[in-house]
């Protein structure tokens, strides 16, 4: 599972290196960020990740449309899930994004997102389990604020729908319910 992860991050890097120069229209942004998820069939799950933002610049005034790309580690609180003691989640997400600058510095996004969630259950995790890689699709809004021209900090807040299937624990009907809201903050680089 850690080389699919570091295969995203270098495609990430990679993408951000070509297209860095293509257009003076065009902005990029790579960011780190942290997040917890709130989830209906398990207490909630939190952890890091990386982002990619590809936009287009003035699309009309004040606004800009563009694309982020993001892959995370998220490890999920299983105390409500008996039989299953380890489990992380690792999307890997794509968002169609909106982004208003309403003030000096200050920028309000939102879009909508399509992923796909790996399931890590460790080694910890009853050998019989499976749970099953999904799609899931979400909003997403946030804030951000240039502290520089060249760096930023941003909040945000989506909303998740996602089931697994999982095969082997006791859980309702053999699927895990992870929709729910999440937040993330984290900082950004424009390049």
């Amino acid at each position: 599972m850690t080389n699919k992860i570091q295969l995203v991050v270098a495609l990430m890097i990679g993408l951000a290196t070509v297209v860095a120069s293509a257009d003076e229209r065009i902005s990029h942004q790579i960011g780190a960020f942290s997040s917890y998820q709130d989830t209906g069939g398990a207490e909630g799950a939190d952890g890091a990740g990386l982002k990619y933002v590809f936009m287009l610049d003035e699309v009309a005034p004040k606004l800009d449309c563009g694309f982020d790309v993001r892959a995370s580690w998220l490890v999920l609180d299983t105390d409500k899930l008996s039989g299953v003691d380890d489990l992380d989640i690792i999307p890997i997400e794509v968002t169609a994004l909106a982004r208003y600058s309403v003030f000096g510095r200050t920028e309000l996004y939102g879009g909508l997102g399509l992923g796909y969630y790996f399931f890590d259950d460790g080694e910890d995790v009853v050998e019989y389990m499976n749970v099953d890689a999904e799609t899931g699709f979400y909003g997403l809004s946030g804030i951000e604020v240039h502290i520089t021209e060249s760096v930023l900090l941003f909040l945000e807040v989506k909303y998740l729908w996602l089931e697994a299937d999982i095969d082997g624990a006791a859980v309702d009907n053999n699927k895990l319910d992870l929709s729910g809201y999440a937040t993330g903050f984290g900082v950004a680089w424009t390049l």
